[in-house]
């Protein structure tokens, strides 16, 4: 994750997310083409375990379906 230098945003510096496919490429977009984006942004206040990091990220790739049968 990139951080801002130091003297930017009243010499806080702080991190930032770019979440731009275009930032370092041109990206050349198709008619009649889809696209999709996920993203997974984990914010903590405490260090997480690499446990359950994984764990988040494997119920964000196969998130739990839920059928409703009326």
């Amino acid at each position: 994750m990139p951080v801002r230098p130091s003297s930017v945003n009243e010499g806080t510096g702080n991190i930032y997310v770019n979440y731009s496919p275009t930032r370092d490429a041109y990206w050349l977009l198709l008619l009649g083409s889809s696209y999709l984006f996920k993203y997974l942004l984990l914010i903590m206040y405490i260090a997480l375990s690499t446990n359950k990091a994984e764990i988040a990220l494997m119920e964000f790739i196969n998130p739990l379906k839920v059928m409703l049968e009326l």
